[in-house]
């Protein structure tokens, strides 16, 4: 008997936002089904008459009018049910724990040709894993764990947007991630680590609530955290204050442009609207001075701190 199935469509899921789904027939064999992309030209009336079972007919009724929403929204027109060519249904994220809950009982959800068992009541934590590179970068990796398992974000079929949980789809499960994260953060650790360094490494660590239970945790796979905090070590600027270069002031880089005077007295790095790009290293740049006071400068001070070449 054939049957109208629903796959999904891994990227473009991950692409759109919205979860999207491939409609396929199916011709169920015992426990099994054999599954085939539809025909060209599968309209409305030929997906309503293979709607057998009243679950089937409440999916399919939330279906179209999810389908005919989205349509409407990318095109400003609302088409013609029984003229409407249906290859794909686009679901959004305020429907999705609808969407699963009538998808459950059908059995008729597949990914990447595997029938899926919907697990809408188990517990996944999101979290991250970070290694402080010698660089200065963060290394982020995305991880989730349900009882005994634990794998990395980027090893799953599928991630989707849904409110108020994301998903994901691992093996023949599908499952509910249950920690607060950002859509855009799963979209981006979906594609694999993320490497973090000076304002967007002190964005996210800032960003970090590691007080409330239900944020991504941030797990130390080597290191710590206040490694983790710490930017890469700066390196000297002599910036001459006179033709002959007799004497110059001491600056600090900090990279991407992020420059300070050894003689200033903030203890941070701000860019244009005030926000933390860089905690300064003090003692790093005092170890920099030492070696030039080691050579052949001494120091001079006259209002402002400055360094003085010796002939």
């Amino acid at each position: 008997m054939r049957e109208i199935a629903y796959a999904v469509n891994s990227q473009s899921t991950l692409n759109q936002g919205h979860l999207v789904l491939d409609l396929i027939e199916a011709i169920k064999e015992g426990y099994t089904y054999h599954l085939s992309p539809i025909p060209e030209g599968y309209l409305v009336p030929k997906w309503r008459s293979l709607t057998r079972e009243s679950s089937d007919l409440e999916l399919f009724t939330f279906l179209l009018k999810e389908e005919l929403f989205y349509q409407q929204k990318k095109t400003g027109k609302t088409p013609h049910i029984d003229s409407l060519l249906l290859k794909q249904v686009h679901i959004s994220s305020h429907q999705i724990a609808t969407a699963f809950k009538l998808l459950a009982p059908t059995q008729k959800l597949f990914c990447q040709g595997k029938q899926l068992i919907l697990d809408l009541f188990g517990k996944t934590e999101f979290y991250y894993s970070a290694i402080p590179l010698k660089t200065g970068q963060l290394e982020i990796q995305g991880r989730l764990r349900w009882r005994e398992t634990d794998i990395a974000l980027s090893e799953c079929e599928a991630v989707g947007p849904g409110k108020p949980h994301h998903w994901f789809i691992k093996g023949l499960a599908l499952k509910l991630i249950q920690t607060s994260v950002s859509w855009k953060q799963l979209q981006e650790l979906k594609q694999g680590p993320l490497l973090l360094e000076g304002g967007a490494k002190q964005t996210f660590l800032d960003n970090l609530d590691l007080e409330e239970p239900d944020s991504p945790r941030l797990v130390m796979k080597e290191g710590t955290y206040l490694e983790a905090m710490q930017s890469a070590a700066p390196q000297p600027i002599l910036k001459l204050k006179d033709r002959w270069g007799a004497c110059a002031d001491l600056w600090m880089d900090y990279g991407q442009d992020h420059l300070i005077a050894f003689h200033d007295g903030r203890s941070v790095i701000k860019d244009d609207k005030g926000a933390v790009l860089y905690k300064r290293q003090l003692d790093v740049e005092a170890n920099w001075e030492k070696d030039l006071l080691e050579t052949d400068f001494i120091k001079k001070n006259s209002g402002v701190l400055s360094l003085l070449l010796l002939s």
